[in-house]
């Protein structure tokens, strides 16, 4: 089953929101930071490429009942902006990029 971009956008936002505290998450498409000025950090998470080659199977192996299983490989870029309370920006932007890379590195 393919998921779609919104359901790829939403899972790791979730994924995101599980890791890092105090930290707003919101998709970049269709919403966005509806909030000006912001009141801490918030993230908008899109997607800023996604491709999908045609043409190309991959063989993934045969299951206990000898089915071949072929799949495509997708390569998606996403991106994260983020935006953070004007005061105090420089120290809550570090610190909010070391919560999301910590998050993404699974730590």
């Amino acid at each position: 089953m393919m998921a779609s971009f919104e359901e790829v956008t939403a899972e790791l936002i979730s994924l995101l929101e599980s890791g890092c505290e105090g930290i707003s998450f919101v998709r970049s498409f269709p919403g966005d930071i509806t909030e000006f000025p912001v009141k801490r950090p918030t993230v908008s998470v899109g997607i800023s490429r996604a491709e999908l080659p045609m043409g190309e199977c991959f063989y993934l192996g045969a299951d206990v009942d000898a089915n071949d299983h072929y799949g495509a490989m997708a390569s998606v870029d996403f991106r994260l902006q983020i935006c953070v309370p004007k005061t105090g920006a420089g120290k809550e932007a570090y610190v909010a990029f070391d919560s999301i890379a910590d998050a993404c590195l699974g730590n």
